[in-house]
This record gives C-alpha cells, structure tokens and sequence, in this order.
C-alpha cells in the first residue's frame, strides 16, 4: 500500500490480500469494491424489495423475519458501500486552472512532461 500512506485499508481489502498489491492493481481492485458494494445495495433494493422475490421470502421468513433479514443486509450493503467508497482512489476530472474549473486535461499535461 505504497501509494496510500497513512491509509488504513479496509478489513475486506486486508482479508482478500489486496496489502500485498501495488500500484495499478490496488486502485482496480479497491475500485471493484466499491462496484460490487454498490451493485449489492441497489440489487437487494431494485431486485428483492417489492419483487416476487420479497413474497417468496415472506412466505418462508414471515414477515417480521424477513424485515429483520431485509435490515442487516440493508445496513450491511451501507457500511460496505461507505468503507469501500472511503478506500477508493480519488480520480480527478476537473482541476482548477487560473480562475475557472476545466476538464483535467490528462493527454495535454502528459505531453508537457515528456517535453
């Protein structure tokens, strides 16, 4: 974790290993992350909630039990959604030049550097 210092990982990031990673690698993987976590949470909102999915679990869960079961994965989807978002790499797309926010101009400064 080179390029985070002082950052403390995530513990899903330090269980799947990624403290080994560096560089490139690190920044997809921590970007996946917090993908799926968003994934998961509209999926369990979009996919179940209001479904046949929803009647079907009621019918097994009851209806207390399934909320129940709805609420942890709902609360777990959040704090999943917040760690990842909070070890995700910051991308800049806008940079403040002179007075006024532009695009950030990657292809241009990167040949300035080669200059």
């Amino acid at each position: 974790a080179a390029a985070c210092k002082g950052v403390k990982p995530a513990p899903l990031a330090a269980a799947a290993g990624i403290l080994e990673m560096s560089g490139e690698t690190e920044r997809r993987t921590r970007m996946l992350f917090l993908v799926l976590a968003a994934i998961f949470f509209a999926g369990i909102h979009l996919g179940v909630a209001g479904t046949m999915w929803r009647d079907r679990a009621v019918a097994v869960l009851g209806e207390g039990a399934y909320r129940a079961v709805f609420s942890i994965a709902s609360l777990a989807g959040i704090i999943w959604l917040v760690m990842a978002y909070r070890h995700a790499p910051y991308v800049t797309n806008w940079a403040f030049c002179g007075g006024s926010i532009r695009p950030e101009a990657n292809e241009v400064e990167a040949k300035a550097e080669v200059d």
